[in-house]
């Protein structure tokens, strides 16, 4: 039992020549539900709430931002936020997935508790062998105000956004959070929204990830699993792209 022995690996590994169906992921899930977080800096990725010890970890620990254009418009924005809080992100993926416990979760205005046992799922560099790792949901919010993408003018603009985190478990040889986002930089004097147009505002995914390996095992399997680490980080901003394109709202029309 990993929550009573601090040294046992709640990080497992799968032989398999295909992908561990459901039922295998699930049994693994129940093994995550009394596990603590493997680190103190849980929420670290919070949008707007960098405090002086998230500055400090954004230093220090590996980070790693990726963002990508959806499309335009309140569909776009609705697909992609959709997608991101079914967790679709490795949808049709034949070496990689995220799945979670089923549960409740607790609004608090636009701001969701949403702590869950959540298993993510990668085909390592060596044949047959499949690694599920020990995390859980931290925090969701949903269409609340923000300020829009990095790096543009917004003053013309009322963004909004919708995001999903979560954060590594005693266990993992990783330590470390996640948070995705859905951002709709929504124009403040065009009423209808709807159409994938550019004046009706550019909708992005962003993704930032701050961790590092915890222990000499996790340090030496950090370094192994940098290139599987990105592969997986890519393949959910692709997958959002591939996601809104296919409702018909990320084919940009000019």
């Amino acid at each position: 039992d990993p929550s009573s022995h601090p040294h046992v690996l709640a990080t497992k590994f799968l032989v398999s020549r295909r992908k561990p169906n459901i039922a295998r992921i699930r049994r693994r899930l129940e093994t995550f539900k009394d596990l603590p977080f493997n680190h103190p800096h849980v929420g670290c990725t919070r949008p707007g709430h960098i405090n002086a010890s998230a500055l400090g970890l954004q230093r220090s620990w590996k980070r790693i931002e990726i963002s990508a254009d959806l499309g335009y418009g309140r569909n776009a924005y609705e697909t992609a936020k959709i997608a991101l809080i079914n967790w679709d992100m490795h949808k049709h993926s034949d070496w990689a997935g995220i799945y979670l416990e089923s549960g409740n979760r607790r609004a608090s205005g636009s701001e969701e508790v949403d702590q869950r046992s959540l298993a993510t799922l990668a085909k390592t560099f060596l044949r047959f062998i499949w690694v599920v790792n020990p995390c859980r949901t931290v925090y969701s919010i949903l269409d609340e105000e923000c300020g829009g993408g990095s790096g543009d003018d917004h003053s013309n603009t009322l963004s909004m956004h919708s995001c999903v985190s979560y954060a590594t478990l005693k266990g993992h040889l990783f330590e470390g959070e996640e948070m995705l986002r859905v951002i709709w930089e929504k124009p403040k004097n065009v009423e209808n929204c709807d159409e994938n147009n550019r004046s009706n505002g550019r909708v992005i995914f962003e993704l930032l990830s701050l961790s590092q390996g915890k222990g000499l095992r996790g340090k030496i399997a950090f370094k192994l699993g940098s290139k599987m680490q990105m592969k997986f980080f890519q393949e959910q901003a692709d997958t959002m792209v591939k996601l809104v394109q296919s409702e018909g709202s990320g084919i940009i029309k000019s």
